[in-house]
């Protein structure tokens, strides 16, 4: 970062943070998870590089990247509204409530179901994955 002067206090708003005094996240680094009005023992002391440790939002973000054929869609890691789709929006994530979502999910993408989807856990919450959208039978 080259600041050119020295940090000792910082507000966090989500997610977990590594600052390191020096460049390229070396030296004694500190993670800092929530919002810190004196950095210790870093107070003082130039911070040279900072980043993010892990999503630092509610849930996984997502693109909706997908792969497009004549009658079906294929989704790796469906989105809507950049983030990704939970398998299971009450209780725990069984394979009929994912099946469940995945065929609203693909009602809500123009499609007649879901023909096939799995489903993928990241950072203790499960998501749709590998969700194939169809316009023919199911």
């Amino acid at each position: 970062m080259g600041l050119a002067w020295t940090v000792n206090s910082i507000r966090i708003t989500a997610g977990t943070w590594q600052l390191c005094p020096q460049t390229q996240y070396r030296g004694a680094c500190r993670t800092i998870t929530t919002s810190t009005p004196m950095i210790r023992p870093m107070a003082g002391l130039p911070v040279q590089s900072i980043r993010p440790l892990g999503w630092m939002g509610p849930g996984a973000p997502g693109d909706n990247a997908s792969l497009r054929g004549m009658a079906a869609e294929f989704y790796p890691a469906p989105a809507r509204n950049g983030m990704r789709v939970l398998a299971c929006t009450r209780g725990s994530a069984t394979a009929a409530c994912s099946a469940a979502t995945a065929d609203n999910f693909c009602i809500a993408m123009g499609y007649r179901g879901s023909a096939r989807q799995s489903m993928e856990t990241v950072r203790q919450r499960v998501y749709l994955a590998d969700t194939l959208c169809t316009r023919t039978g199911y």
